[in-house]
């Protein structure tokens, strides 16, 4: 998990520091592998899976393309120090790019996986893998941007907790973890009703993602923290899979409670 949150941040750093030229240089070479794909498929007697995956990969990459171009562009209206309606749009758009590539990825172990009851007994596990692997994806870029929303500036909560300070603001500390749990519940809350996962795998895998964000307050260096802050930002630490994990157990109860009043009421 920390390995696949490091990537992602790395990659979003990435696509903050890019300039427009290369989605743009990306954009009609991914169009004409699309357009490629598309002729070659219909020339064929029978469909061909590697045609329609690389089809989708290249859809997909070029949709990013489009969302990277879109946040570079709305983004020239704008500045860090007024945060406003177009700075906040061209944040999301930013985060947006990666939800296509995590449809990519997820589409192309479905297929490796096989639909349903075909495949090997090694073919569940790659369906729950796929879809494991995409609710990540999902799940770091809903948390992204419900932070990004909560605190939006440059830097965001980070720089809430330690600009211009030598210990770290302990009041914005709080809200940015209370804030992180609460998007985090509703993420694995709305992920058990949409991913087909178990809804404790959405649950653990919203925790993950918030010790992982929250491990970087912990154990952040870039500027000082006072004893009082730290110790404060540990025991948070420690306490937020537990609040996440409450949340996503208490909706889960009171969705089933609600679905046996359905099914009692529709009997």
């Amino acid at each position: 998990m920390d390995l696949l949150l490091g990537a992602l941040f790395d990659v979003v750093r990435w696509m903050e520091d890019a300039t427009f030229a290369v989605p743009l240089a990306a954009l009609p070479l991914l169009a004409a592998a699309s357009l490629a794909a598309r002729r070659a498929q219909r020339r064929r007697a029978r469909p061909s899976a590697a045609l329609a995956l690389a089809r989708v990969w290249a859809e997909m990459l070029a949709l990013s393309c489009l969302l990277l171009l879109a946040g570079w562009a709305v983004s020239r209206a704008t500045y860090p120090g007024a945060p406003g309606p177009l700075w906040l749009l061209s944040g999301c758009l930013l985060y947006a790019a990666l939800a296509p590539p995590a449809h990519a990825l997820r589409c192309t172990l479905l297929r490796l996986a096989g639909r349903p009851g075909d495949g090997g007994p090694g073919a569940g596990t790659l369906r729950y893998l796929a879809w494991l692997v995409f609710a990540a994806v999902m799940m770091v870029f809903v948390h992204a941007v419900g932070m990004y929303l909560v605190f939006p500036y440059g830097g965001g909560e980070f720089h809430g907790m330690f600009a211009y300070t030598d210990e770290g603001r302990v009041e914005v500390a709080l809200a940015a973890w209370r804030a992180s749990v609460l998007i985090l519940g509703a993420a694995a809350l709305a992920f058990a009703a949409w991913i087909p996962l178990p809804y404790w795998t959405s649950a653990l895998l919203a925790a993950a993602v918030g010790l992982a964000h929250w491990g970087r307050v912990v154990h952040w260096s870039w500027t000082p923290q006072s004893l009082h802050f730290h110790r404060t930002v540990s025991v948070l630490f420690v306490a937020m899979p537990f609040a996440v994990l409450l949340i996503a157990a208490a909706g889960a109860l009171l969705r089933g409670r609600v679905m046996r009043r359905r099914s009692a009421a529709a009997a």
